[in-house]
């Protein structure tokens, strides 16, 4: 959906609509006028007599309204906005300050005049504000001492041409802006001029969304003068009327004080001025978001760059010396210019062969020694798990680790990696220490355990592994509950055997305890109990398990006993429970009435009577006994899980966990042993490549012109390569260092980081292990479970791979100040399309330029890269045939690069001068958009302020004016010439690529 804005050059409301004296603002004459506007106030009073009869009697009142001199002060809540925001220190010297009011009708409601509605096309619907924006540099006012009305400054005799604006011209700088479409044109193409119906129109359209949202329409003033870069101002609101001047100095005003007199005359000025508001800011140096980024050149980069000769002759060992022919190769960097070929690498003279001769020699001289020998390094060994390099030398089907280590370009950026953690070891090792706090509280627990585990082994070795299998099941009887046999648990095992769980109890240990008195009285009898050999008999059957106790017939029970016991002379001794008597009653009852039984209770008497029967004649109970237990197994279960080093694991694995950062899981520790950590150093590394020098990135990078952009592409063999040095040296550094590390982790993961693109545009993954530009080093195989043959170099990336297969890195390369000066310009790519032509059906113009496609998605960038002070580096998923597109083929346009500035605060000025652009022809584009400071040479501009009655240097008819608006008719007409909107530039990648 499209924006409106529509600006009115002003707007009165409440009974300011009625004043009927013009503003004579173009007259240094004295107005007519008295201190405030009057209104006649006239009423007609119906008159009614005591005697009769009606009389109707006028009267006429003169009704004073509050003008200028009344005012004292504004609420800073009626003030929305300020441009440039206060204390801003790099504002653009090509754009007008200027601040917004919430009241539409605020800068005009206190001004004791209405438009000029009658005077000629030239000056219609002008009206002076009574309040203006002024900025003034630090040596152009003082600050007064406060009056106690408001803060004031004294304007000093510096301030001349061009600190204040014409004073009979301030009405072109207060404006309505109104955020929507008001439904009709407010401008007359064949007078240039706003027509008095259509601003009615406008007026009431504007009153009706007011209605709807009040918030759709501000006030603003604009300040004209045409600033100075590199210099501090302050903005100042100040009275554009001299009784507002008094007014805020506390000054008397005189009964015949002209109303409408400026508050200053001419360009000298030198007086005291009272200050509504006030704030500060600085500019910066010429040059605006469209002047920079209309300076830069697309550009497309040859052979001359991107790649530099290795001298192969005397590496520094007199085995692997070359000679003639081939005696140097190009070493390219991480980027090259699109389409530039690297050189092709054979083992000249069996370069490759001496060199892994030469790797290998240590871990030959090392056999059988436990001193380590040392050797050039071979990166990547320990992730690799190797100790020497074997296997197919040929460049183009070897793995990673025979590319890396014996072709000379790939270990020279392996090396330059090495040197970069060298360099830089103190910082990383930081980072690493600040990682090790959860790993070293979790080896303090492991370390417990280990402490525990041999105290516990000890206890076990001595006091449990011998004992037999019954005293185990014994001792252990406690959790037979919690240990799982194959099937069930040992408890439930043992209750289906023919041993009963009571002989494994606490109670019966302590009865067939030697020392017990059951086991005394039984020795005393020539009996010796031994808990083991019974509880063998009874598994055995040997022994069996008496039945319940049942008593012998005849025998009479205590519950038989207990009530003969209640004898006369007992209960006569007890001591009464209450004391009370129980009487006859008073009343007779007779004997109770039973009906018949119910039908249910019947039932149930009558099926009671023969279960008892049954149950009389049913034979004693005869007590069964289970299976014999398999006493070793179950002993062999028991020790298994109430061994130390069981028992201890799996609480090490409850209380330690471990975080993949792979999967983003905790996992359970694999053993009790102490964890081997490797650190996360999460920044992106092209930095410090680059610190080593911009070479590495490409080779003659600096050669660069400024302000252009060009193509490249990326080489991730090198980005691998490099990878590999960092986390190769690193490990080292661990080690060396003492930290806990198996030297098989990988530190660094990022080459140009994650952290979002410089253009602030979202990036085409959502995941963090998207961003990174290697895997994990050990898992640089060709198997899912990652123990397959190694990878070749350069296909290791989860960038690349999470952009799908086969798809390559094209580079936007920028170098100039725009980046620097706009961060947050927003770059992407968007297709493009062929213009066609009026056939039926429409043919495409293949000769002519290409245009955007606005209904294609835009392509973003992955990452972003900047290498100081000025050459940024967009990454974007695409190759560089498809971008290029083919001029013979409708079907393939191609691609554009788009430079967008983002939209915010609206901004009002002219574009920058360019050089060499004669400005007595109008503008290129017919459009105010394009309006050049330039065009304003014969204007005063130059001399400080814009003066809106000079004409623009453009060599043009009246009605010829960019989108039909005349300059300098009224403070609407200026406001959409003034508008500069944000800036789009479009360049197709064929411009960018030879």
């Amino acid at each position: 959906m499209s924006a409106y804005y529509s600006f009115l050059p002003h707007l009165r409301q409440g009974l300011a609509d009625v004043i009927s004296n013009p503003d004579n603002y173009s007259s240094n004459s004295p107005s007519s006028l008295s201190e405030r506007a009057k209104l006649p106030l006239n009423i007609s009073l119906l008159q009614t007599a005591v005697s009769g009869g009606d009389t109707t009697v006028p009267l006429t009142q003169q009704v004073m309204l509050k003008g200028p001199g009344d005012i004292i002060g504004i609420n800073s809540s009626e003030i929305v906005k300020v441009f440039p925001t206060n204390w801003t220190t790099n504002f653009e010297p090509n754009y007008l300050p200027y601040i917004e009011f919430y009241d539409e009708d605020f800068p005009w409601r206190y001004t004791p005049a209405r438009a000029n509605l009658e005077n000629t096309n030239d000056n219609r619907y002008r009206l002076r504000p009574w309040i203006s924006l002024v900025v003034l540099k630090e040596n152009e006012f003082e600050n007064l001492a406060f009056n106690g009305i408001l803060p004031s400054i004294n304007v000093t005799a510096a301030t001349n041409n061009g600190a204040f604006p014409d004073e009979h011209k301030t009405w072109a700088w207060a404006h309505v802006h109104v955020n929507g479409d008001l439904g009709t044109s407010t401008n007359d193409p064949a007078t240039n001029n706003i027509k008095a119906t259509d601003l009615a129109s406008g007026i009431n359209s504007l009153q009706q969304k007011l209605k709807d949202n009040p918030d759709c329409a501000v006030a603003r003033i604009l300040c004209p003068r045409r600033l100075e870069p590199n210099t501090s101002y302050y903005a100042f609101l100040v009275p554009t009327f001299e009784l507002g001047r008094k007014a805020g100095l506390g000054i008397s005003i005189g009964a015949t004080d002209d109303p409408l007199e400026p508050a200053w005359h001419g360009n000298t000025i030198q007086k005291q001025f009272p200050v509504y508001h006030q704030w500060f800011f600085k500019t910066g140096v010429s040059g605006d978001f469209e002047s920079l980024v209309r300076k830069l050149k697309p550009t497309a980069m040859g052979n001359e760059v991107g790649k530099r000769a290795i001298d192969l002759q005397l590496p520094g060992n007199p085995v692997l010396d070359l000679t003639a022919p081939v005696d140097t190769i190009g070493l390219q960097g991480v980027l090259h210019p699109v389409g530039q070929t690297p050189d092709s690498w054979a083992p000249v003279n069996n370069f490759s062969s001496k060199l892994k001769d030469i790797l290998n020699a240590p871990a030959a001289a090392q056999a059988g020694s436990p001193d380590p020998v040392i050797g050039p390094p071979i990166y990547g060994r320990w992730h690799a798990q190797v100790n020497t390099i074997s296997g197919d030398l040929n460049p183009a089907t070897t793995n990673w680790i025979n590319t890396a280590n014996l072709d000379p370009r790939f270990r020279t950026f392996a090396g330059a990696g090495a040197e970069v953690v060298r360099k830089n070891q103190d910082k990383y090792m930081s980072i690493a220490w600040s990682q090790i706090g959860e790993v070293l509280e979790a080896n303090r627990k492991l370390r417990q355990m280990q402490l525990a585990l041999q105290a516990s082994l000890t206890l076990h070795t001595k006091h449990i592994r011998p004992l037999g299998n019954e005293v185990l099941l014994t001792l252990s009887s406690a959790v037979h509950t919690k240990i799982k046999a194959p099937v069930q648990t040992i408890y439930k095992e043992v209750a289906d055997s023919a041993i009963p769980n009571s002989m494994f109890s606490g109670a019966f240990r302590r009865i067939t305890n030697p020392g017990s008195a059951f086991s005394r009285g039984m020795s005393g009898s020539g009996i010796t109990i031994n808990a083991a050999t019974l509880i063998q008999d009874v598994n055995s059957g040997a022994a069996v398990i008496a039945p319940p106790y049942t008593a012998p017939g005849g025998m009479i029970s205590y519950s038989i006993l207990a009530p003969g016991q209640l004898t006369p002379g007992y209960t006569a001794g007890l001591p009464p429970i209450a004391n009370f008597a129980i009487t006859a009653p008073g009343i007779s009852f007779g004997a109770p009435v039973f009906g018949p039984p119910s039908p249910a209770a019947a039932a149930l008497v009558s099926s009671v009577i023969p279960l008892n029967a049954t149950i009389s004649t049913l034979a004693p109970y005869t007590y069964s006994t289970g299976p014999s237990l398999n006493m070793s197994s179950s002993a062999n279960t028991v020790s298994t899980s109430i061994n130390p080093q069981n028992a201890l694991f799996e609480l090490a694995q409850k209380q330690v966990k471990l975080f993949d950062p792979n999967s983003s899981v905790y996992t359970a520790v694999p053993s009790i042993d102490t964890v081997l950590a490797a650190p996360r150093i999460d920044l992106p590394m092209y930095q410090a490549l680059a610190e080593l020098s911009t070479e590495w990135l490409m080779p003659g990078l600096k050669t660069i012109a400024d302000n252009t952009i060009s193509l490249l592409e990326m080489d991730q063999k090198y980005i691998e390569a490099y990878m590999l040095g960092l986390n190769y040296e690193m490990a080292r550094e661990l080690l060396w260092r003492g930290y806990p590390t198996d030297q098989r982790g990988t530190c660094f993961q990022f080459f140009w980081g994650y952290s979002g693109s410089l253009s602030s545009v979202p990036s085409t993954s959502t995941s963090l292990d998207n961003y990174k530009d290697i895997y994990p080093i050990h898992k640089w195989r060709n198997s899912y479970l990652h123990y397959g043959p190694l990878t070749k170099l350069g296909n290791n990336s989860p960038r690349l791979n999470a952009l799908g297969s086969g798809v390559s890195m094209l580079i936007l390369t920028i170098r100039g100040e725009l980046f620097r000066r706009y961060p947050g310009v927003k770059i992407y790519m968007q297709k493009a399309k062929w213009q066609y032509n009026t056939a039926t059906p429409p043919q495409p113009l293949l000769g002519q330029p290409r245009i955007i496609d606005g209904s294609a998605p835009p392509l973003y960038p992955v990452f972003s890269a900047q290498v100081y002070p000025d050459v940024y580096f967009l990454g974007f998923p695409i190759d560089a045939t498809t971008a290029k597109g083919a001029i013979t083929d409708d079907l393939h346009p191609g691609y554009f690069f788009v430079f967008e500035e983002q939209a915010g605060a609206l901004k009002f000025g002219a574009d920058e001068v360019t050089d060499g652009v004669n400005y007595t022809n109008s503008i290129a584009s017919g459009s105010w958009n394009d309006l050049n400071w330039g065009h304003i040479k014969s204007n005063p501009a130059y001399a400080g302020y814009i003066d809106p009655a000079y004409e623009l240097y453009l060599n043009v008819a009246s009605a010829s004016y960019p989108d039909g608006v005349r300059w300098g008719r009224n403070s609407a007409g200026l406001a959409y010439a003034l508008l500069q909107l944000p800036v789009k530039l479009d360049v197709h990648a064929k411009e960018l690529i030879v």
